[in-house]
């Protein structure tokens, strides 16, 4: 669902600087995808499946052998030894403070080695086993997990670089390229992190208790959960808001590209630059990249934190509005059906919460709601939820932050609308990923459920009144 957003002066001042400075832009790549149309992001697609099952194959190899160093890694190693060992006796046959000097340096390297060796096997299984329950971010490129793939299949050759250090010598589509362990240790570290998600679920949630949206103090709450280094801001980009990453809004956002433009175009009034000048596809696709892309020479760290904030703000602030405007409606047209219609159980339900009733149509959006599974809603009775397509389930967002499993009738019996005959099925569960999700929050009280014997029903959460 498409988010739209008003404009921001610091976001759009923000953002004419990056287009400013990268006008015009190299956007060959676009041609090529408009040519392609649906062709050409099918093969892309096959392609990044071809690659994720490879992975997957050679993380499953990394396990099987507990993450042994391999042949290719085992002959370096022996190579090495045997250099320090030479080191060590000439160290031996020189004598004195000089040759004890070359003894010990050579002593060094060789505890360096087997530290490293056995870091080496524990990063392999530690990393396979990540890879296997999906902990990886979606941040990863097509050639970044080619070079996992290559490590874990040891499909390499060792080498050292002119600073001396080994690299892995790795076939990445039409060209060989040099990896040092240090940039392998990196890759590795490409995890999802749901920090940013979460604090903006639950910033949003508490925020709700005042009818005066806070933007500040939001802003403010929000950019302290942005992260302040390039690589965990990149991570953060394909982190869950609001059931989808933060580059997709951008994408998605309806007045970024003109209002930059506008700013561009009216900088300097002594200039001829019009917005003629710019085709918007390509300005756009420009200005993100500039935003997220910490390999852009136009990046600039705090001002796309700043941006982050500001663009996430508004969001909030859109839907904070939008929850108190339907509550304004729902009680205008409940003071008119009051007014012009006698039969007032016509046209609202009771309920145990707020004014005593509300409105069928409130009841019937939230019903809607659920069943074509909206990524984030608020129920009548004014709880949070969020849908998890991994468990294809809903969750409930707490004021701590937990995010506890619920089923769809739990959900309509908070609302207290399942005994006014607004029912839905329970989505068929993935199994094993809703224990999981159990099991990974303990901290959450459960009683049993016999009504219904489905896994998130056998374990009922506390989520509501009875």
């Amino acid at each position: 669902m498409a988010v739209n957003y008003n404009p921001n002066v610091a976001l759009i001042n923000g953002a004419a600087a990056i287009g400013r400075s990268t006008m015009p832009a190299d956007l060959s790549g676009l041609d090529k995808v408009i040519e392609g149309g649906k062709t050409m992001l099918e093969t892309a697609r096959k392609e990044r499946q071809k690659i994720d099952d490879m992975l997957n194959t050679a993380a499953d190899k990394v396990l099987a052998k507990a993450g042994g160093l391999g042949e290719e890694m085992f002959s370096y190693a022996t190579d090495q030894v045997e250099k320090y060992k030479q080191q060590y006796l000439q160290g031996v046959g020189t004598r004195g403070p000089e040759g004890d000097k070359m003894k010990r340096a050579a002593m060094n390297s060789m505890i360096q080695l087997s530290n490293f060796s056995q870091e080496h096997k524990e990063l392999n299984n530690i990393s396979a086993e990540n890879y296997k329950n999906g902990m990886f971010s979606t941040a990863l490129t097509n050639d970044q997990k080619t070079i996992l793939t290559s490590i874990f299949d040891e499909n390499y050759t060792l080498s050292e670089n002119s600073d001396g250090d080994m690299v892995y010598n790795i076939n990445v589509g039409d060209e060989t390229k040099q990896i040092t362990y240090d940039e392998y240790r990196e890759l590795t570290s490409y995890l999802k992190d749901e920090t940013l998600g979460n604090t903006f679920r639950t910033t949003r949630q508490s925020f709700l208790k005042e009818r005066d949206f806070q933007y500040d103090e939001f802003n403010h709450t929000l950019k302290q959960a942005i992260p302040n280094s390039e690589l965990k801001f990149k991570l953060a980009l394909h982190d869950n808001i609001q059931g989808q990453t933060f580059i997709n809004m951008l994408m998605e956002d309806q007045s970024l590209t003109d209002d930059v433009l506008q700013s561009i175009a009216n900088a300097d009034p002594n200039d001829n630059i019009t917005l003629d000048n710019y085709n918007k596809a390509e300005a756009k696709a420009t200005i993100i990249d500039a935003i997220t892309n910490p390999d852009n020479d136009a990046f600039d760290l705090q001002r796309s934190r700043t941006i982050m904030a500001d663009k996430l703000t508004i969001a909030a602030q859109k839907k904070h509005n939008d929850y108190y405007g339907g509550l304004d409606a729902e009680r205008q047209r409940e003071i008119n059906a009051l007014k012009g219609d006698k039969n007032k159980e016509s046209r609202t339900l009771d309920v145990t919460y707020g004014v005593g009733y509300i409105a069928r149509e409130k009841a019937e959006f939230f019903l809607r709601d659920i069943k074509n599974k909206e990524p984030d809603i608020v129920s009548p009775d004014g709880k949070s939820y969020v849908f998890k397509p991994d468990i294809n389930s809903y969750v409930q967002i707490q004021e701590d932050g937990k995010q506890v499993p619920v089923t769809n009738r739990r959900m309509l019996q908070n609302a207290r609308i399942w005994g006014h005959g607004y029912r839905i099925e329970d989505f068929e569960q993935n199994t094993q990923a809703a224990l999981e999700t159990t099991n990974d929050k303990p901290e959450n009280t459960s009683e049993k459920q016999v009504a219904n014997p489905g896994v998130l029903d056998q374990v009922q959460y506390n989520v509501g009144p009875k």
